[in-house]
């Protein structure tokens, strides 16, 4: 390597001209051509903006070396005597400002342990900075932006025994709301590949887009039913309410995301397949392509999305279930957490019906947030 050159990485192997021109010989039962070309492409992109990138550090360093090389003095200021920061001259201090009197100490408070706290509750261990200030301001005032001031952390013995009682009220309502959707899977897969037998690759052989959505629906609105009954018994410590028929509006709105999130995009990929079978004279093909679609939303999707919608359901339920004004704990749950969940639960005890720092009133926060909303005693 010779002096004064610019090493900022080794290179890219591939250029996105060479990605973009790739081809690639047909193979029975090989990938989707057109899904091959379109991550090609993306490759492609990365490749070009990563060199742009880099041509971009090495101008920035070019012009670093020679900024160091050259260096610009003011010498006028350096010789007034001038009281501005140069390398020779010490930085200048503020003067002391005094401080604010010290508020008179609080009564005491009786020390709280877990086993004090009722099943599900958050425990605050008792402090001097545990006293609610509200509007930010100072104690004693009101408004809805009430929080704690340095909220104290919560108990980890008590957060493992309300997020270990969430899960396992609902362990049987996911296992169960992830059954009855592969259920209904499987009998979609046997019907629409009798279609492809008898009329051939043809959107013909789907189910009208409202009956598709509704076969789904219609099986995941008890689950979800459930659900949210369990997170309301879980916040009100009362146990599950009873089973009726009511549908509740925010459950039939969760029951809308999960099938729309399954069926959806599942639609748009079988007539995808089919449209590319449309050409092809072997039916076994164009059979065989439309099972992998089918094994891969029974193998991957279903169980993350029931176990995705009825945590939704059941923090919904229990929402609903706590008193109004209640000082809330976003508790994370480490399965499937993410950096805001993390800065919800550093926010501290919240009033219901203020928005925690990522503008959720109750988890979940994102796709596979398994996070736990509980009350809090003082």
């Amino acid at each position: 390597m010779g002096d004064g050159q610019i090493v900022v990485s080794t290179g890219p192997v591939l250029t996105p001209e060479s990605v973009m021109s790739r081809t690639f010989s047909a193979a029975f039962r090989g990938y989707h051509p057109a899904e091959v070309r379109q991550f090609l492409k993306l490759v492609s992109h990365e490749l070009a903006a990563g060199a742009a990138r880099e041509a971009e550090l090495r101008r920035a360093l070019e012009e670093a070396r020679d900024r160091a090389a050259h260096p610009v003095f003011d010498h006028a200021a350096m010789s007034s005597g001038s009281t501005a920061w140069s390398p020779a001259t010490p930085e200048r201090t503020e003067e002391r400002r005094p401080r604010p009197p010290r508020p008179p100490d609080r009564p005491a408070m009786r020390p709280q342990t877990v086993a004090d706290a009722a099943p599900g509750r958050l425990v605050a261990s008792p402090s001097h900075d545990s006293e609610v200030v509200k509007n930010g301001s100072g104690p004693g005032e009101s408004g809805p932006s009430a929080r704690l001031s340095s909220p104290p952390a919560p108990d980890p013995v008590v957060v493992e025994q309300a997020l270990a009682g969430r899960d396992e009220l609902l362990e049987s309502i996911e296992t169960g709301l992830a059954r009855a959707l592969k259920r209904v899977l499987q009998d979609e897969q046997n019907v629409v590949l009798d279609g492809l037998r008898r009329l051939g690759p043809s959107d013909a052989v789907l189910p009208e887009p409202a009956a598709h959505l509704a076969s789904y629906r219609d099986v995941a609105l008890p689950w979800l039913q459930r659900a949210a009954r369990a997170g309301v018994g879980h916040a009100s410590g009362a146990g599950p309410g009873p089973e009726d028929n009511v549908v509740h509006p925010l459950i039939e709105s969760q029951a809308e995301a999960l099938v729309s999130e399954l069926v959806e995009p599942l639609r748009e990929r079988l007539l995808r397949t089919l449209a590319d079978g449309a050409a092809s004279e072997d039916i076994a093909v164009v059979g065989e392509s439309t099972r992998a679609v089918y094994r891969q939303w029974r193998a991957q999707r279903m169980e993350d999305a029931a176990r995705h919608h009825a945590v939704a359901a059941f923090a919904l339920g229990a929402f609903a279930a706590t008193p109004a004004g209640a000082a809330l704990q976003w508790l994370v749950d480490d399965d499937g957490h993410c950096p805001d969940c993390d800065d919800n639960a550093l926010a501290g005890l919240t009033p219901k019906g203020q928005p925690f720092p990522t503008g959720q009133f109750h988890p979940p926060a994102h796709q596979g947030c398994r996070c736990l909303l509980v009350p809090a005693t003082a």
